[in-house]
């Protein structure tokens, strides 16, 4: 997942400023001249019905602060929406 972040903030002509790596997911901050985003990826491993079977799943959680004028914004968007579709099994 972080791999796909990476690319769509790529994708959406910003830079990788900065990257942290918390005890459950990461903080990814990119910024170009003029627009920003801040990234946030958390996982958690829980246990679901009826996949209990599988045991404990990892549990993805993404937010986005994205700044900059409208186009920016339906561009990190939908760069995100595509990057992400790889995470679906």
């Amino acid at each position: 997942m972080l791999l796909d972040v990476k690319r769509a903030l790529n994708k959406s002509k910003l830079e990788i400023k900065e990257i942290k790596i918390r005890k459950n997911g990461w903080d990814i901050y990119a910024s170009n001249n003029d627009s920003y985003a801040n990234v946030k990826i958390t996982y958690e491993k829980k246990r679901f019905y009826p996949f209990e079977t599988f045991g404990e799943i990892y549990i993805n959680k993404l937010s986005t602060i994205a700044e900059g004028d409208e186009d920016f914004v339906k561009k990190i968007k939908w760069n995100l929406e595509i990057s992400l579709l790889r995470c679906l099994p």
